[in-house]
């Protein structure tokens, strides 16, 4: 073999042998790093307040006569008004409400004042004359559009109602009665108080 044969083969061989000892980039796992992506996720909630009480008709006990102490009762949903000590003029007026809720949501009624005593209606000029004032005890409270079945009564001491449901749409209304308490020396006037109905989950 010439010198320049062995030279070529020499050359030959060690590009050989280099090209079994250099790792190929392309075969060997450990290379290359992992191709990866990312971005920024947003999360967003709301709470919002369901529940609505609107008085669409105030209750109106009507007008009345006295005798003597006694009561008069204005039933919760056409039911008319009754008394005793007393003569009614004229008939009285349920109250309505309307309430808000989403649809078969269970809901509670209350009325706050009833927690520690009755109601008191007084006449114009009272001054803490116990002749002016006359005492709602019972406000009777009965579904009548668009809600479940709901007959509660609310007095001192029960203030608290349970199971209000909206069964139709998200607002249903509710007829109002209740029973007041007179006595022989209420002064002839218009009665006036108010309260809070109080709706929550």
């Amino acid at each position: 073999m010439s010198h320049l044969n062995k030279k070529a083969l020499g050359t030959g061989v060690a590009m050989v042998a280099l090209s079994t000892f250099v790792p190929n980039p392309f075969l060997t796992g450990d290379a290359w790093a992992q191709a990866s992506a990312s971005d920024t996720m947003n999360i967003t909630a709301k709470i919002v307040n369901p529940l609505g009480v609107s008085q669409l008709t105030k209750l109106n006990f009507g007008t009345f006569a006295v005798k003597s102490a006694g009561v008069l009762t204005l039933q919760s949903a056409a039911g008319g008004s009754t008394i005793t000590k007393g003569v009614i003029i004229s008939a009285g007026t349920n109250g309505k409400v309307a309430l808000t809720a989403p649809k078969s949501a269970t809901f509670t009624l209350s009325i706050p004042e009833f927690a520690a005593g009755v109601l008191t209606l007084s006449t114009a000029g009272a001054g803490g004359a116990t002749s002016k004032t006359i005492k709602v005890v019972k406000l009777l409270y009965k579904a009548t559009a668009k809600m479940a079945a709901y007959t509660k009564t609310f007095k001192s001491g029960g203030n608290v109602r349970t199971g209000a449901v909206v069964n139709s749409g998200t607002i249903g209304n509710v007829s109002i009665g209740g029973i007041l308490n007179f006595k022989a020396n209420n002064v002839p006037g218009t009665y006036t108080g108010t309260y809070t109905l109080l709706s929550t989950f």
